[in-house]
């Protein structure tokens, strides 16, 4: 009986492959099919005792069989300032974000201390300039996007108006930005969302409350009276008297009312007696 060989079974020919790729993955492809369907021809001609033909593969160099590892932190999936580093050819891992920022180290950002800074909800007249000024406390650049002015009615306690911030764009270390009626008038360089109408703003007693995409309360301002639910520093220590508004005149402070309102400017001091004495 003539004597046949038997191409190399699948177990070695993958240890070959991978021994000319050490640390590296094997690329298959055509070749692996070649030496398939040679074993395969084999097993057939054992079967039917039909003699082997020679099996015959052009020479190869065998780092056409290899490709470099991938590297997952190609990419730079990571914060810059945090780092990438790779576990293996499909996993990383980010380093801690730099100090003071927040995040995972895919994704870090400053933290967002915006706040409320002026609130105007009563004039003499149509109630047109009615505004609500805004400030960030922070050291860093924020975007205003995903944040929201909620606008609460004391008698029932539901948002009456939802105001959403991202037109807002950013606002830069210790800048403000306005929320306002018609006709109020500010810098120009100050960012401005503008209300078309008058009247906006309920007289109370109301609440303001400014909140993150999340639902969670940021800051907020009660005013024209008292509402449940708030902390004692969340209600104003005055009323809108028709002329002038409710400042802060210090971070994280009480509002207090203010002969003068100032929209898109430093709050000014705050007056006891009435306007025009």
């Amino acid at each position: 009986m003539q004597s046949r060989g038997i191409p190399p079974t699948l177990s070695v020919l993958i240890l070959v492959l991978f021994g000319a790729c050490t640390g590296r993955r094997a690329v298959f492809d055509g070749v692996l099919e070649e030496f398939l369907l040679a074993e395969a021809e084999a097993a057939s001609a054992l079967r039917d005792e039909r003699p082997l033909q020679p099996l015959s593969l052009e020479p190869l160099d065998p780092t056409m069989l290899c490709q470099t590892p991938r590297d997952p932190c190609r990419d730079a999936p990571c914060h810059p300032e945090a780092g990438c580093i790779a576990t293996n050819e499909l996993e990383y891992e980010c380093g801690p974000c730099p100090e003071g920022m927040l995040g995972d180290g895919n994704d870090c950002r400053w933290p967002r201390r915006v706040a409320l800074n002026e609130i105007d909800y009563d004039q003499p007249g149509p109630d047109d300039a009615e505004f609500i000024e805004l400030i960030n406390l922070g050291d860093a650049t924020v975007s205003l996007e995903g944040l929201v002015v909620l606008m609460l009615n004391g008698d029932n306690d539901q948002v009456y108006r939802r105001i959403q911030l991202g037109t807002l764009g950013e606002l830069a270390p210790k800048a403000l930005a306005l929320i306002a009626g018609p006709s109020v008038e500010a810098p120009a360089d100050v960012p401005q969302l503008r209300i078309q109408s008058a009247g906006f703003i309920q007289n109370g007693p109301d609440a303001i409350v400014l909140a993150d995409q999340d639902g969670r309360e940021l800051d907020a301002l009660v005013y024209g009276g008292r509402l449940d639910g708030f902390d004692e520093e969340a209600h104003a220590l005055g009323e809108d008297r028709g002329e002038g508004s409710l400042v802060r005149l210090e971070e994280g402070g009480a509002f207090v009312w203010t002969c003068r309102a100032s929209p898109g400017l430093p709050n000014t001091e705050a007056f006891d007696e009435p306007c025009g004495l």
